[in-house]
């Protein structure tokens, strides 16, 4: 295992280093330093990007996952109300729907929740973990694409956005 001084990355961003270099072209961070610390011993300023992007990961996950959970426990108190009233026994059958597929398309929206809520739920833990970016970016955009074609899902787009332009916050782990 190499020594911090004698890596050929920057800690701080990961970025190639010379062994001449004192500190990262790329960042400022001294090299075999704090990567908070930049060459003039400036503290670097802290992002929230990651934090926003993990809270806003965690609502979404909470309202997929208990909406998803709602769809499918509860698809037999739906079709019960569906079945009570004509209004919507008319529209079913006008459009060639049976209540068994109505109850098929509920249990499929309850799972596509849940999966949706479950891949928001594992991108907002590696945000907060500030680890392996590639796949945070991932659980975000499935996430969203999940649900793309309600208004929630372009929310899961920003927060794919913002993990993006996070990035160089997550731990960067040196070749081997």
């Amino acid at each position: 295992m190499e020594d911090k001084e004698n890596s050929n990355f920057c800690s701080g961003c990961g970025a190639p280093l010379r062994d001449s270099d004192t500190f990262c072209a790329s960042c400022g961070t001294t090299r075999g330093g704090s990567a908070n610390t930049t060459q003039y011993g400036n503290p670097k300023p802290k992002s929230h990007t990651l934090v926003v992007a993990a809270v806003l990961s965690i609502i979404w996950a909470l309202i997929a996952l208990g909406l998803g959970i709602y769809f499918t426990l509860w698809v037999d108190s739906l079709m019960d109300l569906i079945n009570s009233t004509p209004e919507y026994l008319e529209i079913l059958n006008e459009y060639g729907i049976t209540t068994s597929d109505m109850s098929s398309v509920l249990y499929m929206i309850g799972a596509v929740l849940i999966a949706s809520g479950l891949f928001a739920a594992i991108s907002a833990a590696l945000c907060l973990m500030k680890k392996f970016y590639i796949v945070a970016l991932i659980m975000c955009i499935l996430a969203s694409v999940l649900v793309i074609t309600a208004l929630v899902g372009i929310v899961g787009l920003i927060v794919a956005y913002l993990i993006y332009k996070g990035r160089d916050e997550f731990a960067v782990s040196s070749p081997r």
